[in-house]
């Protein structure tokens, strides 16, 4: 969703904060019409047009969810409405949630169990000693999903979904050799774009989705 007043269908303007509280309030209506709350969301998929939003962005963004936020994956890139600052996708389940992968954010959970499914956020690994080793990165980055899995019983086998988000194309074949690697029991539906990342150091963000009967 993008800033739109709903009575109206017209874009909503207005600086980050205005346009994230506009998208959310319209989530909120949306969510309750289904029957759900926003507590009930497990991933949000936040796209910012410039990385000096985020914080911005993220004062409003973590007063919606209450204690257990989504999952979340926040990227830079074009959207298509030119005046637009932030798009927010959100999904949610009902179920209790349990959250893992610790830590007590505000703004993201690093993963939520809810029945036999694990939503994880998308993680980056660019820390001083990996600084430009994209292969190094994409290792560290499915190791602490296999870390997160571990909490749920789970392991890297067990994903159905995966997002890889890259900050350059061209680094499609060395992220793919050690994904295939460490992916190799039927390696999920994946979808790889090439955007920016709110990380300055971070060469790779990978979100995935797992379940176990």
């Amino acid at each position: 969703m993008i800033s739109q007043d709903l009575s109206t269908g017209n874009f909503a303007p207005g600086d980050i904060k205005a346009q994230t509280r506009q998208v959310l309030d319209n989530a909120k209506a949306f969510v309750a019409a289904a029957g759900f709350s926003m507590s009930d969301m497990t991933v949000s998929s936040v796209f910012l047009t410039d990385a000096r939003d985020f914080s911005g962005m993220n004062a409003v963004y973590k007063t919606y969810f209450g204690d257990v936020p989504p999952t979340r994956a926040t990227v830079r890139t074009r959207l298509m409405s030119a005046d637009s600052k932030v798009e927010i996708m959100l999904w949610g389940v009902k179920g209790e949630k349990e959250r893992i992968g610790g830590g007590n954010s505000r703004t993201l959970s690093s993963g939520i169990k809810v029945g036999n499914t694990v939503f994880l956020s998308g993680f980056v690994r660019g820390n001083r000693q990996l600084r430009g080793d994209l292969s190094g990165q994409t290792r560290a980055v499915l190791e602490q999903v296999q870390s997160v899995l571990s909490e749920a019983d789970m392991d890297l086998g067990d994903i159905v979904n995966s997002s890889v988000f890259l900050t350059d194309v061209r680094n499609f074949g060395p992220m793919n050799e050690v994904y295939r690697e460490m992916m190799v029991d039927a390696p999920p539906p994946r979808a790889t774009v090439g955007t920016q990342l709110m990380s300055a150091a971070g060469l790779i963000e990978i979100m995935m989705i797992a379940a176990k009967e």
